[in-house]
């Protein structure tokens, strides 16, 4: 028998991409507060929601403070090579190298 994604009331494929979201966030343990219509709406505002995906020259969703929840004043919509980026300089400050 299949697993039902649950629509939650937004198109295909948010519905899964919101399903998916919220339970990487549960898995890591991370506080979560955006409702399904938020989650859209962020997407959708952000222009670019028929790029988000997780290759090259595609757009994710980050936590800008990494100890609040998601929730709408804390995420922003960035490319993937931004989020690289970003958690390469996380990672070398922390005094590693590649």
């Amino acid at each position: 028998m299949l697993n039902k994604v649950k629509t939650y009331g937004l198109p295909q494929p948010w519905s899964t991409r919101y399903a998916r979201h919220k339970a990487q966030a549960k898995y890591r343990q991370e506080a979560y507060e955006l409702s399904p219509a938020q989650f859209y709406d962020l997407w959708i505002e952000s222009g670019h929601s028929e790029k988000a995906g997780r290759k090259r020259g595609e757009y994710t969703m980050i936590r800008v403070d990494r100890t609040k929840p998601w929730a709408t004043g804390n995420v922003s919509i960035i490319s993937r090579f931004e989020h690289t980026r970003s958690e390469l300089n996380r990672y070398w400050a922390r005094g590693f190298s590649v």
